[in-house]
């Protein structure tokens, strides 16, 4: 499968960042992995290793040009493809417009709880935000949260469905919790030449 992926993350450039060894290791599951990542800053468009490629764009708009420009190229072979999302809100949108054009299928991540009336106060933007969300996940065909926490939130508004499977009688999208994901052999490997008690003596 090749995954299609929107980002606002720009760490996804830093060489030797947690984020960039994330993506590589994310790639190792899929055939290729494209990242376009809306970067304020000039970055070029690189492989960060043999299957995985990013891209910036300095707009949303542009996201959805290099977007098409890259389904455009790769819809020639026969792999499947899966677009995501990080967010059910601008990377989400574009990730819609994108599944409208080519007809694909659509994840929407969520590392938030933006049904939460805490998240609706906190400013303007995020009003919209919430709106746009709501709209966004009734059209996606899959969504992905990373804590219970905000699985239960979006079940118990009526949003998705506590189910994983493809399709529920009431239209309901299936959901599925996978924490990001943390390499807890290296932390435990880095750990073992540090003496605690000398590096906290109290």
């Amino acid at each position: 499968m090749i995954v299609l992926m929107l980002s606002t993350d720009e760490n996804i450039f830093t060489a030797g960042s947690e984020v960039q060894q994330r993506m590589t290791d994310y790639g190792s599951l899929v055939t290729e992995l494209h990242i376009i990542v809306k970067a304020a800053n000039r970055q070029q468009a690189t492989s960060i290793s043999g299957n995985v490629f990013i891209y910036p764009a300095d707009s949303y708009w542009t996201a959805y040009k290099v977007g098409r420009g890259i389904i455009t190229r790769l819809v020639v072979t026969n792999y499947s493809l899966l677009i995501t999302t990080q967010d059910p809100f601008e990377t989400g949108l574009v990730g819609y417009l994108l599944k409208r054009k080519f007809r694909l299928p659509l994840q929407i991540q969520i590392h938030t709880d933006f049904l939460s009336p805490y998240f609706w106060q906190e400013s303007i933007k995020n009003k919209v935000r919430v709106l746009v969300g709501k709209w966004l996940v009734k059209r996606a065909d899959g969504i992905r949260v990373v804590s219970e926490r905000i699985k239960n939130s979006l079940v118990a508004n009526g949003y998705t469905s506590s189910s994983l499977r493809l399709s529920e009688p009431n239209g309901l999208k299936p959901v599925s919790v996978l924490p990001i994901f943390v390499d807890v052999r290296q932390i435990k490997e880095s750990l073992i030449n540090i003496d605690l008690r000398q590096k906290y003596p109290g």
